[in-house]
C-alpha cells in the first residue's frame, strides 16, 4: 500500500489540482497550485543533490579501481567541487565564477558546437543520397534553401531567396507545427494516464501496468 497506493493517490490529487488551476478561477486552487509548484522547486533541488551524491559514488569507485578511462573520472569530480565550492563560499555572480562560466563553460560549448561543422556534411552526404521518391525531395529543398541561403544562390537567381523563405515558412513550419501538437497531445495522455493511475511506470517496473 505504501509503496503503491499511497504514491497513486498523491499523483492523482496533486495532477488534478494543476490541471483544475489552469482552467477554473477559484483562489483556493490557484493558491494550492503554486505551493504545489514551490514544493516542485524545492523537490528538484534535493534530487539535483542525490544526482551530484549519485555521480560522486559511481566516478570515486572508477577512480578506486582505475578502471577504463578513469582520468576522465578524475577531472570530472575535480571540476564538479571547484565549481561547487566557488558557488556555494562565493556566489554564482562572483568574479571567480563568472570566469569559470565564461571561459571554461562556454568555450566548451561552443568547441561543441563548432563540431557540427565536420559532421553535418557527413550526415547531408548521407541524408541527401536519392533512393526514394521522398529522399529526392529532401534532396531539392535542402538544394534550394540552402542556395537561398548563400550569396551565390541570389547572384544566379534573384528568387532563390524567396524560393527559401517559402520552403522554411509553409512546408517546414506545417511540418514542426504538426510534430509540436503531436507531442503536446502525447504529453497531455501520458499525464492524464498517470493522474488516473493507468501509468505506474514511475513506482518502477515490477509495479508498472
Amino acid at each position: 500500500m505504501w509503496k503503491t497506493d499511497i504514491p497513486v493517490m498523491l499523483a492523482f490529487i496533486v495532477g488534478t489540482i494543476i490541471v483544475l488551476s489552469y482552467f477554473l478561477n477559484i483562489l483556493a486552487l490557484q493558491v494550492a497550485a503554486d505551493q504545489l509548484v514551490t514544493w516542485l522547486v524545492i523537490i528538484a533541488g534535493f534530487a539535483l543533490g542525490l544526482g551530484v551524491i549519485n555521480l560522486l559514488q559511481v566516478h570515486s569507485k572508477k577512480i578506486a579501481t582505475k578502471s577504463s578511462k578513469w582520468g576522465l573520472s578524475v577531472w570530472l569530480v575535480l571540476v564538479m567541487l571547484i565549481s561547487l565550492g566557488i558557488g556555494v563560499t562565493q556566489g554564482t555572480q562572483s568574479k571567480a565564477y563568472s570566469f569559470m562560466f565564461k571561459n571554461v563553460y562556454t568555450a566548451l560549448g561552443a568547441t561543441t558546437f563548432a563540431l557540427h561543422a565536420f559532421f553535418l556534411p557527413a550526415a547531408a552526404y548521407r541524408a541527401f543520397r536519392v533512393t526514394s521518391l521522398e529522399s529526392g525531395v529532401f534532396l531539392l529543398a535542402g538544394a534550394l534553401v540552402m542556395l537561398g541561403q548563400v550569396g551565390i544562390g541570389a547572384a544566379m537567381w534573384s528568387k532563390f531567396p524567396l524560393v527559401k523563405s517559402w520552403i522554411m515558412n509553409v512546408p517546414n513550419s506545417s511540418a514542426m507545427r504538426g510534430i509540436t501538437i503531436t507531442a503536446a497531445l502525447g504529453l497531455a495522455s501520458t499525464g492524464l494516464r498517470i493522474i488516473l493511475g493507468l501509468d505506474r511506470g514511475y513506482l518502477g517496473s515490477s509495479n508498472a501496468e
